[in-house]
Order: C-alpha cells, then structure tokens, then sequence
C-alpha cells in the first residue's frame, strides 16, 4: 500500500478524532458507537450543532491603549479568552469550527460573513473580560438588523445572550462586532450559530431519502463527522455516501485494524446531492466515515450505507 494512502487513512483518524489519541482505530470505533446512538431519526435532537467562532481581543500595533478601569486587573492572555469564551458557550475549544477571527481594539470593527442553508438558527453571543461588545447580527431577505450589548464578565458569571434569526431559502448572515474594552488582552469575544432541531432533522431525512436502504444519517456538528463500524464479513463491499446542505465533505473508509484503503471527495447540495461511491473489497471489519471540511460543518447532513456488491 502506498504511503500517499497510509498518510490519507492517518489523516482519517486524526480529524475524526475531537482529541489528539494514540494511533489506531478504537477512538474510531467509539466514534461509530456514539453515532449510532444518536443515527435514528427520533434521537437527533441529541446532536448538538455548532457553526460558531471565537472572536478574541488581542494586542495591536497602535500606541498605548487607553487606561483600564479601576479594579480591572491585568489583562488576559489569548488563550484564556479563547477557552473562557468556549465555555461560556458550551463549546469544546479543541475543536475545530468554521474559523476564527481576531478582534484588535486597534483595529476596531470586525464582522465575519457566513452563507447558511435555509431555516431558523439561534445566535449565541458571549465575552469574558472586563467591558462589553456592541454586537449586530444582519441574516435575511431583506437584510433585518439585530443588535446587542454583550456585558464581558468573569468565570464567576455565564451570560450568554441569544439572538434567534432566520435565513429563508438560504442566504449570508454577518455578525459585526465593536469591542467596548479598555485595552489589549481585557476581553475576548465568540459566538456560536446553531441551527434549529427542527431543521437539523429536515436534512437528514433529505441526506437518508437521498439513498436506497437503510443508511445512516447524522447532522454534521463536529470535526469528526459522522462513521458508522460494519462487522460484516463479505469479500466485498460498497459504500455510498451523500450530502445535503452547503460545503463539501470527504468519504473515508478503512479497516477496523487500521489499514488505509481509501477515500473520495463528497459534494453536499441542498437539492439532487450527488452520489459517492467507494468499493471495498477486504473481508472483516471496516470502518467509514464522512468528514465534513472546515467550511462545511453545522451547514450540513450526511448519510452513508454499506452493502454486499
């Protein structure tokens, strides 16, 4: 086997992974078994969208900053905001979301632009710190406008404020934020978008009806997507995948020891997604997964079956 497919099936096992673990497939494997708890349609409300991003207060290149407060303290390395923001939200700061953004109170105003599939979402706003960020949230056709003051207060506290928005058909929806702070390192700034239950439901009925069988299906909130382990032991098998939703993903299949066998990449469409199909042809155990890329997760539902060929 060649060293470009054993570098692709590590590749694998890395990003399905939400923590860095020892080579091998048994985090795989418990990867597979938690999905199927949460595969059938009457448990997806158990899968936990996430399409947000940090946005955090770092120093800049401009003269000093203004003084702090009294009683404000020293200010915070990035690190600490990143992970005090994350918990606020109720995110895992190790893993990876559809970007991150710095917010220099020397360079004043930032926005991020996303482009969502059609549905109703909660904006969740949250800072750490010591001040406040002016927060506008534009999603819509027309364009509608939201405002809010998110307060930046300690680990003591959690406010974290939600603004519901809805994208009919599909559409941008910009997050502009005005840090309110003192000074570099006095606050950190993140926000989370999470897609309604009942609209993660409706893509996955779409990415599942999208296939003949009895696939598997998941909305694709994390890093490490969905996988799915097959005991079979059929000298040949094929596995079918698809996408319904926004970005792309990547079909992923190896043996349950670890052996790299291949993979291919999935367009996602909101409508007629198309079709991937890998042959495997080892007996024993395997493994497939789809992987959704960076810009892909919390805008999209997969689905895979693996059958006899």
């Amino acid at each position: 086997m060649s060293d470009k497919i054993e570098q692709l099936f590590a590749d694998l096992r890395a990003e399905t992974l939400t923590t860095v673990v020892p080579p091998g497939t048994g985090p795989l494997r418990r990867a597979a078994r938690r999905r199927r708890t949460v595969l059938p349609v009457t448990a997806a409300a158990a899968v936990l969208a996430v399409t947000g991003l940090s946005l955090v207060v770092r120093p800049g290149d401009s003269p000093a900053p203004p003084a702090a407060p009294v009683g404000a303290g020293p200010g915070h390395d990035s690190r600490t905001l990143e992970e005090e923001v994350s918990r606020k939200l109720g995110l895992d700061p190790a893993l990876r979301t559809l970007g991150n953004v710095a917010v220099s109170t020397a360079n004043g105003p930032q926005e991020e632009r996303r482009t969502l599939p059609g549905g109703s979402y909660d904006v969740r706003l949250a800072c750490f710190g010591t001040g406040s960020m002016h927060v506008t949230v534009t999603a819509g056709r027309p364009p509608a406008t939201s405002p809010a003051s998110v307060p930046c207060d300690d680990a003591d506290r959690s406010t974290v404020i939600t603004v519901p928005i809805t994208v009919p058909g599909g559409g941008a929806v910009t997050v502009r934020v005005v840090p309110e702070v003192s000074g570099p390192g006095r606050a950190g700034f993140g926000y989370a978008i999470e897609m309604a239950q009942a609209d993660r439901l409706r893509l996955q009925l779409r990415a599942r009806d999208a296939l003949a069988g009895t696939p598997r299906h998941a909305f694709l909130a994390m890093e490490g997507g969905m996988a799915y382990e097959d005991p079979g032991d059929a000298d040949r098998r094929r596995i079918r995948a698809v996408c319904v939703g926004l970005g792309t993903a990547t079909l992923r299949v190896g043996a349950a020891g670890g052996e790299a066998v291949s993979e291919a990449p999935i367009r996602c469409a909101t409508d007629n997604p198309p079709v991937t199909t890998l042959d495997y042809d080892r007996a024993g155990p395997l493994i497939a997964g789809v992987v959704p890329d960076a810009e892909t997760i919390g805008r999209a539902a997969g689905a895979l079956t693996v059958e006899p060929s």
